[in-house]
């Protein structure tokens, strides 16, 4: 029985924060492979990821899920979700709940993503929402195999974090930017960040004054 790291460590074993395997072997490895990550994916949306099982062995795929900056779910479009999963635009708060175990804590870069910064140890503040694909019954995967995810959204590009796993704790995150260069374009995988939305900051101001107009509402009702 092979042994992965989360596993074997008793204070990440339940923490996506571990989830780099470099001294046990890469599990999954990604594909930025969308018009906004040098275009090439298969589904020709703007964003678009092509998950690959990176192991020797057979893999149980069941969460695929990375960080986003656009809160406004109305900019998600013709969604791309493999067969048996679903898929959710949550608040990056730290009550998404994976079988049992909470996947976005506050104060952990891995676990509540955190987009690129410039500095390798300081990943910047975490992002908005996650944009998360689950499937509890999981899809086979042979080695080399690979499942693709993705949507459209108007919104340019950040640098961003993701996670794809088996289990809670069992499964691959991208790596500081420094330690591995971006995913993609299309067939080249890695555990590089990957891109994935953020508005423009005329929009971030739009929507920050939407919210102080209902606070404002509320108080006066």
């Amino acid at each position: 029985m092979r042994c992965r790291m989360v596993i074997c460590a008793p204070a990440t074993a339940a923490l996506m924060g571990g989830l780099s395997q470099s001294a046990w072997g890469t599990y999954y490895a990604v594909s930025c492979e969308g018009a906004a990550c040098g275009g090439g994916g298969g589904g020709g949306r703007d964003y678009e990821y092509s998950v690959q099982n990176a192991w020797t062995g057979q893999e149980l795929m069941r969460l695929f899920y990375i960080g986003t900056d656009d809160p406004n779910v109305n900019n998600y479009s013709n969604w791309l979700t493999p067969a048996g999963f679903s898929v959710q635009v949550l608040p990056n708060d730290g009550n998404f709940v994976f079988m049992g175990v909470h996947l976005s804590m506050p104060g952990t870069d891995h676990i509540q993503l955190a987009h690129g910064a410039g500095a390798p140890i300081n990943m910047g503040p975490p992002t908005i929402e996650v944009v998360v694909w689950t499937n509890l019954a999981g899809t086979n995967l042979l080695p080399g195999q690979t499942l693709t995810f993705g949507f459209d959204n108007p919104n340019t590009y950040e640098d961003t974090k993701w996670v794809a796993a088996t289990l809670p704790g069992q499964g691959d995150a991208a790596q500081f930017p420094m330690a591995a260069p971006i995913v993609g374009p299309a067939g080249v995988y890695g555990l590089g960040l990957a891109h994935a939305p953020v508005p423009e900051p005329v929009t971030l101001s739009l929507l920050a004054l939407g919210g102080l107009a209902v606070l404002r509402r509320r108080k006066m009702a």
